[in-house]
């Protein structure tokens, strides 16, 4: 194989953002990680609702959070 055909792959080095910075404080990533779990459930609840719908509005969630019909 040639030179000219090789294909060259450039390494770009990653740029530290604040938020890299952060993370390596362990007791932070924990936290970081575990509101990143809440969110995802949060919109897991969302997609679903969205596409069954649902609103708080809807009868069996105004029961539910005690609101009046």
């Amino acid at each position: 194989m040639s030179n000219d055909s090789q294909i060259k792959v450039s390494i770009m080095k990653k740029t530290k953002t604040y938020m890299d910075k952060l993370l390596n404080d362990k007791e932070f990533h924990e936290r970081f990680d575990k509101e990143y779990q809440n969110l995802c459930v949060v919109e897991k609840i969302a997609e679903i609702r969205h596409k069954e719908k649902l609103t708080q509005d809807d009868p069996v969630n105004r029961r539910r959070n005690n609101k009046s019909l």
